[in-house]
């Protein structure tokens, strides 16, 4: 048997950084192993970004050269098995090791087939970057847990916040709704008390009961006086602030100077008013809200000054400010008081005189809520002055909003998108009315229904805007007549009125009214009733456009709606053209007249309904006949012109191309 030397010895020759050979020395820990060769060294240390590590090796102790021997080496920790080396390259590389402990386990196998032991050749250490350390992962938990821990006290803060404020809120409506409920039910014993006086006093005719009862009676409207203002002031700004359309605020005044007068003339009091206004002022207040106002404060006034005193009520104007003057010569209020008695139930025991102190409480939230303000100055025992200024609204004269067509009044605006016209008797009002859709609309007007009619006719607005108490036509005779006219019934009518009770606006909307407004209005809720008008006229005008197909199937509405006269209309526009439109003569004249109708009335009619010439329908009729027999029928292209009431074949391969955007012959290919 033959002698067989042991097996050679794997050995390590070289490091490989990026497949280049490198020292140790930067890799090793130990200082005594820096100077080492890389077969000596125990265990070598790198980083996950050191990239693509690599080892070369060779066999000692083997009389053969080193190629002659097959290598097999397995990295512990990564491999799961022994993989080969190539002869001639005798080296192993490992591309971004992740972190982690390594061993390098080398054998060789000789030329005759014999493995020598597993050798581990050295130990590998990986670290990793610092923010994938266990430290970093540490902390990173701990921040977790923090923000966490954030998110969830906020969250807790804001839930015992919204708590907090939920209780607040409910406890001030509970006070609310309980002052409500207080002061309303104070009002049923009033009106009992009240109601048997007049009786009472008819009854008796001796002076010291005609007394006593006028004494009940006017301490009872003083109690119902200031039940009224609790009720108003306990209610919220957003509900307590109207601006209705602007009205002058002299008649107004006019008529507080006449409810006071009996009550100044009784203390000996001299009432005087001074104007310094050079023109017609215009508030947009709700009116009870100013006579609220300024009765409050001469309320006051005549309260707090003596017999045989002075009070003055001034107004004038200023850009665009209304400053209303109450001067009194009455007790006067203490300077260090002044802050205070605009606050509500507070009182300056300064006189014997009764009262609930809600009064100029009531005034300051009104005027600040308005965007007003209110001033006092007073000296005790010569008087005080209290000073409120108020937003105005001018009303500007507009001479061009007309329609020139029908009166030397009217004028027809800059053209927009959707018409209104305007009929309103007063030229103010028209005004006012035009001023506030000028700027969206084309506004044409009219000062009567009769030329409002007339204005439909020819201008065929979009919506109309009718007062109801007019001259020579009023609104109720204007509405009947432009529903009796098929020409024009389709267009939207609001009604806007004064007539604010059941019966008027019943009576136009059982006229086919769209809407009923009365005055005065608030200019916010009179555009957006336009705007609702006029953009359910657009759906309802699509899907009338949907009908206008032969083809489509007929929709029936309940008769008594307005709407249902367009379809009707609708229904016949293409019931005529179906009959006719194999006839190539067939004209627009013809069309109108088949609808008892003019060209011109059936033109705008058109245009307004589906937005289409009566032309473009007949076209679109013969067209749509034309796919059908293209589709359905062998018959010649020229043949099928013919049949639909084109007398040129070239003419009808244009129109059908531009509708389709295919030519007939593609249409039945595809078909």
């Amino acid at each position: 048997m033959p002698y067989h030397l042991p097996p050679p010895e794997p050995v390590i020759t070289d490091l490989l950084i990026y497949n280049q050979s490198t020292s140790i020395q930067k890799y090793t820990r130990k200082n005594a192993q820096t100077a080492k060769l890389i077969s000596y060294a125990d265990q070598l240390f790198f980083k996950e970004e050191d990239g693509v590590i690599g080892f070369k090796f060779s066999a000692l102790n083997s009389a053969e050269p080193p190629f002659q021997y097959q290598y097999a080496y397995k990295l512990a920790g990564l491999d799961k098995q022994f993989l080969y080396a190539s002869k001639n390259q005798r080296q192993v590389s490992y591309s971004q090791l992740p972190a982690g402990n390594y061993s390098l386990i080398v054998k060789v196998k000789d030329q005759y087939g014999q493995w020598s032991n597993n050798k581990k050749m050295v130990d590998l250490t990986v670290t990793p970057p610092w923010w994938k350390s266990n430290i970093a992962y540490v902390s990173y938990v701990i921040i977790v847990l923090f923000i966490m821990w954030l998110i969830i006290a906020a969250r807790y803060s804001a839930k015992v916040a919204e708590q907090a404020s939920l209780k607040e809120r409910e406890l001030s409506d509970l006070k609310t709704q309980l002052l409500d409920n207080v002061s309303h039910e104070l009002k049923t014993p009033l009106s009992l008390i009240l109601a048997p006086l007049e009786s009472l006093q008819s009854a008796h005719k001796d002076p010291d009961t005609q007394q006593k009862l006028a004494m009940i009676q006017r301490n009872s409207y003083k109690l119902l006086d200031q039940i009224n203002q609790l009720l108003q002031l306990s209610n919220r700004p957003s509900v307590s602030v109207k601006y209705v359309t602007p009205y002058a605020i002299k008649p107004l005044i006019k008529q507080l100077i006449e409810d006071f007068a009996p009550l100044f003339e009784q203390k000996k009091i001299t009432f005087e008013t001074l104007d310094l206004t050079h023109s017609d002022t215009y508030l947009a207040l709700e009116q009870s809200h100013t006579l609220s106002i300024i009765s409050n404060l001469l309320s006051n006034a005549q309260k707090y000054t003596q017999n045989d005193g002075n009070v003055l009520l001034q107004l004038s104007s200023h850009k665009h400010t209304l400053v209303i003057t109450v001067t009194d010569t009455g007790i006067g209020i203490d300077t260090k008081h002044i802050d205070i008695v605009f606050q509500r139930f507070t009182r300056i025991d300064t006189s014997n005189q009764s009262g609930s102190g809600i009064g100029l409480a009531l005034v300051k939230q009104l005027v600040e809520q308005y965007g007003g303000t209110i001033e006092l100055k007073s000296e005790l025992n010569k008087g005080s002055c209290f000073t409120v200024s108020l937003p105005t609204t001018q009303i500007d004269e507009i001479s061009n909003l007309t329609a020139l067509a029908v009166s030397k009044n009217n004028n027809l605006c800059a053209v927009k998108s959707n018409k209104i016209l305007i009929i309103e008797d007063n030229d103010e009002m028209r005004d006012l009315i035009t001023s506030l859709f000028i700027s969206s609309f084309t506004c044409i007007s009219a000062a009567n229904g009769e030329l409002g009619l007339a204005l439909c006719k020819n201008e065929m607005p979009d919506l109309v805007i009718s007062d109801v108490m007019m001259p020579v036509m009023d609104g109720y005779q204007f509405i009947k007549a432009l529903r009796s006219d098929a020409a024009i019934s389709h267009i939207p009518v609001l009604l806007l009125s004064a007539k604010a009770d059941t019966h008027s606006k019943l009576k136009g909307l059982d006229l086919l009214a769209d809407d009923y407004l009365s005055k005065p209005f608030e200019p916010q809720l009179l555009l957006s009733r336009v705007q609702g008008l006029l953009t359910i006229r657009e759906v309802l005008n699509q899907h009338l456009k949907q009908q206008l197909p032969a083809l489509s199937q007929t929709t029936q509405l309940d008769p008594q709606m307005a709407q249902s006269k367009d379809y009707v209309f609708t229904e016949r526009v293409k019931t005529t053209v179906k009959e006719h439109y194999q006839d190539e003569a067939f004209s627009v004249e013809e069309f109108a007249a088949a609808l008892y109708l003019s060209p011109r009335a059936l033109q705008l009619k058109m245009k307004a309904l589906y937005n289409l010439t009566p032309s473009d329908y007949i076209r679109n009729i013969r067209l749509e006949f034309a796919q059908e027999l293209l589709k359905n029928s062998e018959l010649a292209i020229g043949l099928v012109a013919q049949q639909v009431g084109f007398n040129s074949q070239s003419y009808f391969a244009r129109c059908f191309k531009a509708k389709y955007n295919m030519s007939p012959k593609q249409f039945r290919e595809q078909s």
